[in-house]
């Protein structure tokens, strides 16, 4: 006879394994989960020219049933070549709970443009200035005669040079130069000494009067601190067709938080491109990553719950007892007032969460949260709302529904109503949104696990009426 033990041994490793298989995401995940996603994009086949207009199409849903306000939808032209971006557009954005919407775009592309292999994408950021979710295709564009004009980074040849000192041993010190590219955010102190270099190309058939015009700001918004960007312009000179041209820029960072470099190019008064490096300048700060508010208006006595998530310093050190405060006001009067604390903030985003009775009925109203300790303001957002009406809603099945009862039905033909529509998984079968791929990955190994679990089942049901 088979050991009894053995089977249920046997059993509860598969057990074990399918639960491991299925689990959900932690608590710290799932408060931070992505909920927006883009419904395919189409910007042409082209291929297109310079100085020409470029139609973009798109579908963003949220797929949460929380509201999303005050969003920010930027469409960007970036080179393949270097990475640098050719222009950036922004558009404000509310989204309802499980709502669908379409978006048609219509865009100049400059007209002094290196020919060649470029991206267009489009960015949801949130109120906090945090990115949410992102798309892109990719393009080809030409152009002739003398609007083949621009300047290109050369590969490797921006970055910041910064020499940190560093305590050794009792009274020795050592001076070291660091060297930072990308979006990496390498640490350094704050009031350090920083110096961008760059070097550039004219690959066009004429030349060009440049200037260059560096930009810090904090990256993850922060834009309700009113702290202004420090800004450098420097006059580069005339540059021929055919150079190359190296040239730096010094400033320093005295304040602590992760930050943008932003370097742009312009030709007189025409901008040409922009490069991006990251910078983390270490001591105390705290950042807020997002805001959940349950629902867009509240009758009143409604139960309202509002999540807010957050970070710590960027430079993996820790800072406590912090807080996070809420303040609602409507109609430039103060409605609700309550603070959460003391908060220890690190590099592991954190959540804290206010419920109560809504005090009266609101409407249209603002949600001001605020992140800091003591009477240092770290990072502070606003998000207004008002009553949400989506004319598209996304099922839990994954079709899109219109208000008037038009919708898509997600059965392998493609409807003269699903085509008018223009969102329809029918009509663009290839055009999955990422969490309905994911959705249908988790049910394809849902359903292996549960037949391995069937089959072991019964093996060990055979073996044991045959053995006993």
């Amino acid at each position: 006879m088979v050991n009894l033990k053995v089977s249920r041994a046997i059993f509860a490793f598969a057990f074990i394994i399918t639960v491991f298989l299925l689990a959900p995401a932690s608590a710290a995940d799932s408060s931070y989960r992505q909920e927006i996603f883009f419904l395919g994009i189409n910007a042409g086949d082209g291929p297109h020219s310079a100085g020409s207009n470029l139609t973009v199409e798109t579908t963003i849903i949220n797929k949460g049933s929380n509201p999303q306000a005050n969003l920010t939808v930027y469409y960007k032209l970036s080179r393949r070549n270097d990475s640098a971006l050719i222009f950036s557009e922004p558009d404000s954005l509310d989204l309802g709970s499980k709502e669908a919407r379409v978006i048609k775009k219509v865009l100049s592309i400059p007209s002094m443009v290196i020919p060649g292999s470029y991206d267009i994408s489009i960015e949801v950021v949130s109120a906090s200035g945090t990115p949410v979710s992102s798309i892109f295709q990719g393009i080809t564009l030409g152009t002739t005669g003398s609007l083949a004009k621009g300047v290109l980074f050369r590969e490797g040849e921006f970055y910041l040079e910064v020499p940190v000192t560093q305590t050794i041993a009792d009274g020795i010190t050592e001076t070291k130069t660091k060297y930072m590219y990308g979006f990496v955010g390498d640490t350094i102190p704050k009031g350090n000494p920083i110096s961008a270099h760059f070097s550039l190309s004219n690959p066009g058939n004429s030349g060009l009067n440049l200037s260059a015009r560096l930009e810090v700001l904090p990256s993850y918004g922060k834009t309700n601190l009113n702290i202004e960007p420090q800004i450098i312009e420097e006059e580069l000179g005339y540059m021929d067709a055919g150079t190359n041209k190296t040239s730096s820029i010094n400033f320093s960072i005295g304040k602590p938080g992760t930050y943008s470099v932003l370097l742009a190019i312009y030709s007189k008064d025409s901008f040409l491109c922009q490069k991006e490096i990251r910078a983390v300048v270490s001591g105390e700060d705290g950042t807020i990553l997002n805001v959940k508010n349950s629902m867009d208006t509240y009758l009143e006595g409604e139960n309202v719950r509002i999540e807010v998530s957050f970070v710590g310093p960027a430079d993996k050190s820790m800072v406590e007892s912090a807080y996070i405060q809420l303040n609602i006001k409507s109609g430039g009067r103060e409605i609700k007032s309550l603070r959460n604390g003391p908060l220890l903030l690190s590099t592991q985003p954190g959540l804290t969460e206010f419920r109560f009775s809504a005090p009266e009925e609101l409407k249209e109203y603002d949600l001001e949260i605020v992140l800091g300790k003591g009477s240092d303001v770290f990072d502070s957002v606003v998000q207004s709302y008002r009553p949400m009406e989506p004319n598209l809603t996304i099922t839990g099945d994954g079709r899109i529904i219109s208000s008037n009862g038009q919708g898509c039905f997600d059965d392998g033909v493609c409807m003269e109503n699903e085509s008018k529509l223009g969102d329809c998984l029918d009509c663009q079968p290839m055009n999955k949104t990422a969490e309905r791929q994911e959705s249908e990955k988790y049910a394809f190994y849902k359903n292996i696990s549960f037949a391995l679990i069937g089959v072991i089942i019964l093996l060990v049901l055979v073996i044991w009426w045959y053995k006993r």
